[in-house]
């Protein structure tokens, strides 16, 4: 059997170590967002919100509230793994808040708290 995977092993592009241990970087950041009351939530924000690399999974945890006349806000807990590969843990607040920004409809970011959990 041996034999047969020493073979085969020359078209595998994972690392066995991979699969041996999960990746012990995950984080969770709680963030508010201000946006435009007639940007959609769940269809347009959530969706690019979920594009951005490393970002995993969003939550709600504070339901959308009118703040002024054409603003809402909502509190998210958002869960992200920063690729080990692209932007170095230090800068990857910095480039997600930049990101966020940049979506069509929001019109602010207010990171509230940021810490590593254990999976």
């Amino acid at each position: 059997m041996k034999k047969y995977y020493n073979k085969w092993r020359i078209f595998l592009n994972e690392d066995e170590k991979s699969f041996s241990s999960p990746s012990p970087h995950h984080y969770t950041i709680d963030l508010k967002i201000h946006y435009d009351e007639e940007a959609r939530l769940y269809e347009d924000i959530f969706n690019q919100v979920r594009a951005i690399p490393g970002v995993t999974i969003i939550s709600v945890t504070e339901a959308s509230q009118t703040t002024g006349t054409d603003q809402k806000t909502v509190r998210l807990d958002l869960k992200y793994m920063p690729d080990s590969k692209g932007v170095p843990l230090e800068q990857y607040g910095f480039m997600l808040r930049r990101k966020i920004k940049s979506i069509h409809g929001i019109d602010g970011v207010k990171f509230i708290s940021s810490k590593k959990i254990d999976v």
